[in-house]
């Protein structure tokens, strides 16, 4: 499904990432860990495709990520959910509209049918209270949440999940792993 083939990166904010190979089959769940300023952290943009002057290859079902024009990398990115370090979410927005946002500008879904996917993720994070407030004044643990159900809200095949645990509490933590857990074994979803 993705595999990185001598992969080297050096950006001017971020320590080097040096000849970096693996491979992610169907079926497969990768965790990297490593020491602060290894370079790990550029694995997920690498994979997502964000970062794209690096040395090496990265395949996606067998196509190279360079080879992509913009309607192929556009098409890429709504094949992978991306649970991003610091999450991404935008903060004139309410957690009903972050999560929504993927689903409006990404699939044929109808707006009722956007409502009822959203109101479904909603409620099995349990995020109800919290529906119409922004990400600025949520916590820390609803932050995740909210973000965990933007980058999966279309289903996607693989999933990059990117320091997702840093600055959590143990229990919002297993709250998280146990949600992960259901969404491994009901789906075919690939996991970063």
């Amino acid at each position: 499904m993705l595999r990185f083939e001598n992969i080297s990166y050096s950006g001017e904010n971020s320590p080097p990432l040096i000849d970096i190979s693996f491979t992610l089959n169907a079926g497969e769940t990768f965790v990297f860990f490593g020491p602060e300023n290894s370079g790990l952290s550029l694995i997920c943009p690498l994979a997502a495709g964000i970062l794209t002057e690096y040395e090496g290859e990265i395949f996606y079902k067998n196509s190279d990520l360079k080879s992509f024009d913009y309607i192929a990398r556009h098409n890429y990115r709504k094949e992978i959910g991306y649970l991003q370090r610091f999450y991404g979410l935008i903060n004139n927005m309410s957690v009903e509209e972050n999560i929504s946002l993927p689903l409006k500008y990404h699939s044929t879904l109808s707006s009722s049918e956007v409502f009822r996917k959203v109101d479904t993720l909603i409620t099995e994070l349990n995020l109800a209270h919290c529906r119409n407030i922004r990400p600025v004044d949520l916590h820390r643990s609803e932050i995740l949440k909210t973000a965990y159900a933007r980058a999966i809200a279309l289903d996607p095949m693989m999933l990059l999940l990117e320091h997702a645990l840093e600055g959590q509490c143990l229990i919002n933590a297993q709250t998280y792993l146990a949600s992960l857990r259901r969404k491994r074994r009901t789906t075919t979803l690939q996991f970063l």
